[in-house]
């Protein structure tokens, strides 16, 4: 997203509005997995998942398991394999990662991956793509794969194969108690009130766009005023420099008081004291911008000295 991001702003494909959100998006992400832990979740739900795979064997000490994912939560569920026995662990790689994260860990690495599924009992994915699919499975396989890729690592049509059980998140989450997922919970509550912030700070841009208008139009008038005994400049500078710190608290706070639930106010207060008729449209992305370029301006000013 933000190489993307970054790419729209060099061709002149983005906008102000737009890389806004974005930027604000990649923070909230941020945020999200800082508070949930997501470290911890994943070893609650790997040890979950080797739990319930573990009622349908025998012995994990006999057990040919292939790990299909080199990355965080596959270390968390080659550990918790350890723990129960496992010692029969391949590890194949989508990504060609497979030799680097076995020698690291002490398994035995493969780059094929049909071959590796026919010899296996278990097959669990952890990985950040579709990485199985019905063409992979060769028709002798009898395994039962365990799928903890969000999104989905083995295509569901592989759970109707002869000799294959398939188990995924959602049978994972039947039989999770509620506080394997909290940490989930809590970044759905990070993001729900990020986007409530945005889309209620949003709805006070038009006043805001409204007002520096206002306030920018009156200074431009005095500075064409000004010019006839401005020979430098200076005074053009300072009205500029002046203007930008006088709206950037007001426009500051708006954004702060709609975020808390007070859009109406804030909006009936710039009509009132300033005396503006406010559409009900929202600000195009050139007057938005021009909005941030001035905020930016306003906050450089305000840091500088006299």
């Amino acid at each position: 997203m933000r190489r993307a991001a970054i790419a729209a702003r060099e061709n002149g494909t983005s906008s102000g509005r737009l890389d806004h959100v974005v930027q604000e998006a990649i923070r909230t992400a941020r945020r999200a997995r800082a508070h949930g832990d997501a470290s911890r979740t994943g070893r609650s739900l790997a040890r979950l998942a080797l739990d319930l795979v573990g009622t349908r064997l025998a012995d994990w000490g006999s057990t040919r398991v292939l790990l299909v994912g080199t990355g965080r939560y596959a270390a968390t569920t080659v550990a918790s394999l350890r723990e129960r026995g496992a010692r029969d662990i391949t590890v194949y790689s989508p990504t060609g990662r497979a030799q680097h994260f076995a020698a690291r860990m002490h398994l035995a690495p493969t780059n094929d991956l049909p071959e590796a599924l026919a010899a296996s009992d278990v097959v669990i994915t952890c990985t950040t793509r579709l990485s199985v699919g019905v063409d992979d499975v060769p028709p002798e396989t009898r395994a039962l794969i365990v799928d903890l890729g969000l999104p989905r690592n083995v295509d569901p049509a592989v759970g109707a194969l002869d000799g294959i059980a398939l188990l995924d998140l959602e049978t994972i989450r039947l039989n999770a108690p509620l506080v394997h997922w909290s940490a989930e919970e809590d970044a759905r509550a990070i993001v729900d009130s990020a986007a409530h912030a945005y889309a209620t700070a949003n709805a006070v841009e038009p006043a805001i766009v409204a007002l520096r208008e206002h306030v920018l139009g009156l200074v431009e008038a005095e500075i064409t005023r000004a010019r006839a005994r401005d020979d430098d400049g200076r005074i053009e500078e300072a009205l500029r420099r002046l203007t930008s710190v006088l709206l950037h608290t007001p426009s500051t706070l708006a954004r702060r008081h709609a975020a808390a639930g007070r859009a109406d106010q804030v909006v009936a207060a710039v009509q009132t004291l300033y005396g503006l008729e406010l559409s009900a449209r929202e600000p195009t992305d050139s007057a938005a911008e021009s909005s941030a370029q001035s905020e930016a301006r306003s906050s450089s000013a305000s840091r500088a000295k006299p």
